[in-house]
């Protein structure tokens, strides 16, 4: 999870804060019930509440989200700040909102619950006619070229020659890999060696998931080694306010990096088609690119991060619509639990019911597995 110093940092965005705090203040009012979604420390919130706005809930699954009610009365917004410490699907408000903000980014602007939070919080939480910032994302790509993302790389079979073995498999297998920034390298402006250009969009006023798909062509700018694609965000927050995170700024959000099987040659002016698939919540991509390098050979490139990751028969077996689940040894404790937290028995009752149950289970795994299932599950 964040820590309060990854939100201050976040918060040092100063082009992300400026256009949500412009945002802000044309839409609250002194009638507005805002709810902020993912709030943090509470900056979006605070920034509510000093608008004007008659209530302001703040919902974050963080324990930092806590530091917002001392920051709150150090500048007397207490009373119109509620903290809501817990998953945005299960708060229920008594009164709709007139204004909804959920920056949920990661690498991508889509990330992890990001799309299916947005779309709950719409059926659930805004009133007819309140607005969501941000309002859309629009999601470009560009071909880049560098020698550091090469090498880098190429540590990971090193990684295994340098004690005797090929490691051929495990560099498939981080080439297959989608990267974010932060985990690899940052891609300047100078790196990119294409045109850039749109390839999906998402409008979270109407949105409803599933696969975000498109082909686009690239022309070469000059004369390069292309060796990965860049992804990365334009939000438009409301309206005219927009910011997007292309290579050449410096934003709280990286971008997001797909490497190449092998570099491509290209010239400049040759054109470079590329076909980009992903899921609402970022986590499987596909990316294809078709080429004629400078020697004139076609070059068509197929990869998924499904071969990034190695995935064992059994899970996928379990993850087949056919399959016909059974409880394991783990899922049976959980439900012994579940089932106690009648709210009678205390958390200490509850430990020794399962202790007993449960008598070759270490005790003290066993203690943290209840825990971790009451701070989970309970209210």
């Amino acid at each position: 999870m964040y820590s309060v110093l990854s939100y201050a940092a976040m918060m040092r965005d100063g082009v992300r804060m400026d256009a949500y705090a412009r945002a802000l203040s044309r839409r609250v009012t002194a009638d507005s019930v805002v709810v902020d979604i993912g709030s943090g420390t509470g900056i979006a919130a605070l920034i509510a509440a000093r608008l004007g706005a008659r209530a302001v809930h703040a919902i974050e699954i963080n324990p930092a989200v806590h530091l917002l009610r001392d920051l709150a009365a150090e500048n007397g917004l207490a009373s119109k700040i509620h903290v809501h410490a817990a998953s945005s699907f299960d708060v229920e408000l008594s009164e709709k909102a007139d204004v909804v903000v959920s920056d949920l980014r990661g690498a991508f602007a889509l990330h992890d619950q990001h799309a299916e939070i947005v779309r709950d919080a719409r059926a659930r939480f805004l009133r007819p006619g309140g607005v969501m910032f941000p309002v859309a994302d629009e999601f470009f790509v560009a071909g880049f070229e560098s020698f550091e993302l090469q090498h880098r790389l190429s540590l990971t079979a090193q990684s295994f020659e340098r004690l005797g073995f090929r490691g051929e498999a495990a560099l498939f297998s981080t080439l297959n890999t989608r990267h974010s920034e932060r985990d690899l390298l940052q891609v300047t402006a100078s790196d990119v060696v294409t045109t850039s250009t749109s390839w999906g969009a998402v409008d979270y006023g109407s949105w409803q998931g599933g696969v975000i798909a498109g082909t686009v062509a690239l022309e070469a700018t000059r004369d390069a080694e292309m060796h990965g694609l860049v992804v990365w965000f334009k939000a438009r927050v409301d309206d005219d306010i927009e910011y997007e995170n292309r290579p050449g700024t410096t934003m709280a959000y990286p971008r997001t990096v797909l490497p190449l099987l092998r570099p491509i040659r290209v010239a400049r002016g040759a054109r470079i088609e590329v076909t980009l698939r992903v899921d609402e919540q970022a986590v499987q991509w596909a990316w294809n690119v078709s080429a004629t390098d400078v020697d004139r050979k076609e070059i068509a490139l197929r990869q998924a991060s499904f071969f990034g990751m190695p995935v064992g028969i059994e899970t996928l077996r379990k993850a087949s619509s056919s399959f016909a689940p059974e409880r394991g040894p783990r899922a049976a404790l959980a439900s012994f639990v579940l089932s106690a937290m009648d709210g009678t028995a205390s958390l200490h009752d509850i430990e020794e019911r399962t202790a007993a149950a449960f008598p070759k289970h270490p005790r003290a795994s066993l203690a943290r597995q209840v825990r971790e299932l009451v701070m989970r599950y309970a209210r």
